[in-house]
């Protein structure tokens, strides 16, 4: 008895789902080649909502609202959206044996399934108390979650614990989610953990104690580095009563969730496939060391371009689905998919609070941001060799998150680490930007507002006449090569090469020239004082941030705006909106003189002057006063 397919995902988590839309939106399979075989009873889901909306007491989420992909704002592919694209589910089915060699996957009902290609999404398990040598996972009261099935328990436990204990085994991911559940169910919680401080695998302590204190405030009593050792249980029922620890405190417990880790299911395919990092070691294009399986999601070992190549593996959400969509891609279209360029994204909600990581936490670590506030706003950059390796912000915007996941991908330079420490909340102005083109327009417009501001990457060119958003994903899906933060010091037309300032040597056959123009700068005119830490020009990025930086700095007090032209009148305004109190001064008769009549020109000045702008005509700046260095 078996099965033959062309394609088989194994596994029916998170994964499975986005690689099944990426089946669907590509083609290159026929009804009845591809399937997914999942031991659950349900379609793919997003697993998030496990720990999150799932064990909400009041309009909990539950299936089919949350099937994927609805994780990543796309369809929503329920069963039947399945059946209407002609793949097949096999769930409720466990795979007991995989046979790479003769490309055969044995089933626990004894039927044999074949496939050409295999997509192995199988995951991760979460860790048992037993592999720790403490007993009594069994009991009715003790839950831990990775599954519905789990969610499920968890849910009918909290239902029959409204005002008792719970003991949270655990300070991770699934612990801190948990917790903030049970709470929610008005369920008192201790939490215990062996390590100093809650999120020991991505927090610093200073982040740690915030969202610490936070739990505190809603009742949360914390007992770190200690351990569980064993539990005392109620007879006859088997239910645990108290949560014993090696320090010898007894915890009263009506219900205990265990997050302690979870392990990479790979025992199906050891001995069979290069292992590594716990996982199952897969090339850029997520391909195992058999060329016909692919490994995607939590299971997946793979290399990341941000760290050099480094192996990886991650366990999160966001990685589960780009690696399944990329595996699908070198699948179907081998020669047009590049190497996977992942850049390792972590975010987590409770409560009323919100945060998301980009990167990876090595390196020195500078805070920023207010750690008081009731709406915090705050967080961490961590920088090696004077480059921003990571980035932790908590309560930003949707734009400040798109703004952080840049900086990293571009390791961003930085320019003064205790400058950047006095950032009241996210900015770049210490960093040297590597982006790609953009509208230089929004820099004197949106940049500069003080609520709302336009941040990159939604100004990239060409939404400025309302076209396509070109990211930098854009240009390398168009096999567009950015060489960034490079300046050109010589060419040489004859020879058709441009020499750059690390060296190197770039040939052309046709050359397009666009070089733009630069501020003209005071020293040109004779004055000095453009080193000034408070004197700012607006021509690119870096100009823009330090303007930013400086405006927020001087709220209440006086500019001098040089020049009556675009620039100087749009800056005016942005300061204006700042409540910045602006004198500009020009030597003309009237603001844009090459543009405006007398008449037109008074019109504007009137206005700007209701606004408080004071015009100062027909003369000229001749020196600055500079003290410490402003």
């Amino acid at each position: 008895m078996g099965r033959a397919f062309v394609y088989v995902v194994l596994g029916g988590g998170v994964a499975a789902g986005y690689a099944a839309l990426e089946f669907a939106r590509r083609g290159g399979y026929s009804r009845g080649e591809l399937c997914i075989i999942s031991e659950e009873a349900v379609a793919p889901y997003e697993r998030p909502a496990l720990s999150k909306g799932y064990l909400l007491p009041e309009d909990p989420a539950r299936l089919p609202g949350f099937h994927t992909c609805v994780g990543a704002n796309d369809e929503l592919l329920t069963t039947k959206w399945y059946k209407e694209q002609g793949i097949e589910l096999v769930l409720g089915t466990k795979v007991i044996s995989a046979d790479v060699r003769r490309k055969t996957l044995l089933t626990a009902t004894g039927e044999t399934i074949s496939y050409k290609t295999l997509i192995i999404a199988t995951g991760a398990r979460a860790l048992k108390l037993e592999e720790f040598g403490i007993s009594g996972s069994d009991a009715t009261n003790i839950c831990y979650l990775r599954s519905l099935d789990d969610a499920d328990k968890l849910v009918n436990a909290m239902s029959s614990c409204s005002g008792g204990n719970a003991v949270v085994i655990g300070g991770g991911y699934i612990g801190m989610e948990c917790a903030a559940a049970l709470v929610t169910n008005k369920i008192k919680v201790t939490m215990v953990f062996p390590e100093n401080h809650c999120m020991a695998r991505l927090f610093t302590q200073k982040i740690a104690e915030y969202y610490e204190s936070y739990y505190t405030s809603k009742g949360v009593t914390f007992t770190k580095g200690t351990v569980l050792t064993s539990f005392e249980k109620e007879d006859p029922t088997g239910k645990v009563t108290a949560v014993v620890l090696k320090d010898g405190k007894h915890l009263p417990a009506d219900m205990v969730v265990v997050g302690i880790g979870i392990r990479a299911n790979t025992s199906l395919f050891e001995g069979q496939l290069l292992m590594e990092k716990g996982g199952i070691k897969v090339n850029g294009q997520m391909q195992t060391s058999d060329s016909s399986v692919y490994a995607v999601g939590d299971v997946a070992a793979f290399p990341i371009k941000l760290f050099d190549g480094d192996t990886r593996r991650l366990e999160h959400v966001d990685s589960a689905r780009r690696t399944a969509r990329h595996a699908v891609a070198a699948i179907l279209e081998p020669s047009k998919t590049r190497d996977v360029d992942y850049l390792p994204f972590f975010y987590s909600r409770v409560f009323t609070l919100s945060w998301q990581f980009y990167g990876d936490n090595v390196g020195e670590v500078v805070h920023y941001g207010d750690f008081a506030s009731s709406s915090p706003s705050f967080g961490a950059y961590w920088i090696s060799k004077g480059r921003i390796t990571g980035a932790f912000l908590e309560g930003g915007s949707r734009e400040e998150y798109e703004a952080l996941s840049v900086v990293v991908r571009r390791k961003a330079k930085v320019s003064s680490m205790s400058e950047l420490e006095k950032q009241e909340r996210f900015l770049d102005p210490l960093l040297t930007w590597q982006v790609a083109p953009y509208e230089r327009p929004a820099l004197s417009k949106g940049y500069l507002l003080p609520r709302g501001a336009a941040r990159l990457p939604a100004f990239h060119t060409c939404v400025g006449a309302n076209d396509e958003l070109l990211t930098e994903q854009w240009y390398k899906e168009h096999g567009i090569e950015l060489v960034l933060a490079t300046r050109v010091i010589s060419a040489d037309l004859r020879r058709k090469t441009l020499l750059t300032d690390t060296g190197e040597t770039i040939s052309y056959k046709t050359l397009i020239v666009a070089t733009g123009a630069r501020a003209l700068k005071l020293e040109e005119f004779g004055v000095g004082g453009s080193h000034a830490a408070n004197v700012c020009y607006l021509r690119n990025l870096e100009d823009a941030d330090k303007m930013v930086g400086v405006m927020r700095s001087c709220h209440g007090g006086s500019a001098v705006v040089i020049g009556g032209g675009y620039i100087g009148m749009e800056c005016a305004a942005a300061l204006v909106a700042h409540e910045i109190k602006v004198t500009m001064v020009f030597p003309g008769k009237h603001c844009m003189d090459r543009l405006f009549t007398p008449k037109i020109a008074e019109f504007y000045e009137k206005y700007y002057t209701a606004k408080g702008v004071a015009f100062i005509k027909g003369t000229a700046v001749t020196s600055l006063e500079v003290s410490d260095g402003k």
